[in-house]
């Protein structure tokens, strides 16, 4: 499946918006553009229509229909409403301006065409053509910006779901310069997503962000985080938090990484992971640093640079007796929480501090700990990811409406009761009946249930991907290898199972958690959780969570 004919698809299901939808409409198109999925006893379903512009037309003209695409999706415009949008160029020269020509070329007259653009004066001055009063019903914007000029290290978006969209197009003659400025505002932005990396142009390269809507909550709890966490002090002036955890699947980790922030925030402390613990996934010298943004871009996974003086810190102490600590430093007490201590040790599963009054503190503020942070963690994967998806698959799914089902097995006997795959499917059938869904992608960690258990459901018409993992779990033994094809398959699980009409899943598996809080993002309702008898409950996260 083509990025284009992704967009097509939501644009034509037209049921998506919300705070995060169109952030996660692109780790869709990441994760399945070529991600193979094998279909079980089920015919292909005709492909999707093409896009508004053909291969042909320039490429940045493509990237902001791609940007519009998801604009008009996630905000329910109608198929006939033309978008009002205000170009602006922020330094002439030949580039952007050739830029600006050959997007108001390709985008002028025919029916088909739904975006007008508006040049303001300073616009229209520093390249040439006609200028229009540039007024409040243009609620969309699209920037060219040299790269030396391009400094937005803090987020300058649309603070509220129907406010208007922002598109960054930043130029270069030089390709490398390109990729470090995007990662630059990758890391250190509040919430960008990538809508084409960098390409060439007849009169350069560019690359271009669309700047996502957040509620101010939660763009004032970003801001806080990132500021702890890359504010220039000495380390001496700072205190910290050395998160410590054992090693959890993906799932557990986001969930992990999103708690902390909220909790280091309250605290007026930055948070210290150490390289390789936080994160089961990363293959043996993956990348230099073996922290999960070797995955993803952000400020919430780069190394901190005072790491070695928290390590120093911690090595000065005498060696507690008993130890306190069950992983962390034999230094460090995990319960202890003196306001003058330098360095906090939280440790997992169960870390101290997590009490009433840090859930007070949340919803007081009216934050949820299961949304927090899930779609901007997942949102911008690196390229070798990208390249690594495109890499290790053939193909895509074509599946018009279905039901996601996630059976956890594997290692989670080890944890936890299992719930037997009757239980699933009996809520899968009860759904399917009601809504006259058969199609069923299923996302397991146990591929017996694939190879035994699915030819008893002959009216469901099974999908799942290609490559099954491990038959005993992730973890506890075939995930010791730590295979790189293992995130890329869980990867695209994720979004498979968020994107479904309806999904089940089970409340002890945090992968069905994490699902269930970007099911909630995108406005996916239809949610429901099997408790460990196999009881099912409704389980969705309204749009309180989001406001």
């Amino acid at each position: 499946m083509t990025a284009s004919t992704l967009f097509q698809f939501l644009r034509q299901k037209n049921r998506l918006n919300g705070l995060m939808a169109a952030s996660f409409t692109l780790l869709i198109v990441l994760s399945l553009s070529h991600h193979d999925v094998r279909h079980v006893a089920a015919a292909r379903l005709p492909s999707f229509a093409r896009s508004t512009l053909s291969p042909a037309e320039p490429v940045v003209a493509r990237a902001v229909n791609a940007h519009f695409e998801l604009e008009r999706q996630s905000r329910r415009y109608s198929p006939r409403e033309t978008l009002a949008v205000a170009l602006r160029v922020a330094s002439a020269d030949q580039p952007r301006c050739a830029a600006v020509e050959q997007l108001l070329s390709a985008f002028r007259g025919g029916d088909d065409r739904w975006l007008s653009f508006e040049q303001d004066e300073q616009t229209a001055r520093r390249c040439g053509g006609a200028s229009h009063a540039v007024t409040d019903t243009s609620r969309h914007e699209v920037v060219f910006v040299r790269v030396e000029d391009a400094v937005m290290d803090s987020h300058d978006g649309p603070n509220c779901r129907d406010c208007a969209s922002k598109l960054v197009v930043v130029h270069s003659p030089d390709p490398r310069r390109l990729e470090d400025k995007k990662a630059e505002m990758l890391d250190t932005g509040l919430a960008w997503m990538v809508v084409s990396d960098v390409q060439s142009t007849p009169t350069g390269h560019f690359f271009a962000l669309r700047a996502l809507p957040l509620a101010a909550r939660e763009e004032r709890h970003l801001r806080r985080f990132r500021d702890l966490q890359t504010r220039d002090l000495p380390c001496s002036e700072q205190k910290f938090i050395l998160a410590e955890y054992q090693r959890f699947g993906f799932g557990s980790s986001i969930a992990m990484l999103a708690g902390a922030s909220y909790y280091a925030a309250m605290h007026n402390r930055t948070i210290i992971y150490r390289p390789g613990r936080e994160f089961a996934y990363l293959p043996p010298n993956f990348c230099e640093s073996d922290n999960l943004n070797c995955y993803f871009h952000g400020f919430f996974h780069r190394q901190h640079r005072c790491l070695d003086y928290v390590d120093a810190e911690i090595k000065s102490r005498p060696v507690l007796d008993p130890p306190k600590a069950k992983q962390g430093p034999r230094q460090l007490d995990p319960a202890s929480r003196d306001a003058s201590d330098p360095v906090w040790l939280l440790e997992w599963p169960n870390p101290a501090g997590f009490d009433g009054t840090y859930y007070d503190f949340l919803r007081k503020n009216g934050y949820d700990v299961r949304a927090s942070l899930t779609g901007l963690l997942l949102l911008n994967p690196t390229r070798r990811v990208r390249e690594g998806v495109e890499e290790h698959s053939n193909g895509g799914s074509k599946l018009a409406r279905y039901i996601g089902a996630h059976v956890r097995h594997g290692d989670k006997k080890l944890e936890a009761t299992l719930v037997n795959f009757t239980s699933y499917m009996d809520e899968v059938e009860r759904r399917g009946r009601a809504s006259g869904i058969r199609d069923v992608f299923l996302a397991t960690d146990d591929a017996e249930v694939v190879e035994r258990e699915t030819s008893e459901y002959p009216l469901l018409r099974f999908s799942l991907q290609d490559t099954l993992r491990p038959k005993s779990g992730f973890w506890y033994d075939g995930f010791r290898g730590k295979q790189f094809d293992l995130f890329l398959s869980v990867y695209t699980d994720v979004a498979m199972l968020s994107q479904a009409d309806i999904f089940v899943g089970t409340g002890s598996s945090s992968m069905s958690t994490l699902v269930q809080a970007l099911r909630g993002v995108l406005h996916k309702h239809e949610t429901y959780m099997l408790d460990e008898k196999g009881v099912a409950r409704e389980a969705a996260m309204s749009e309180a969570f989001f406001d």
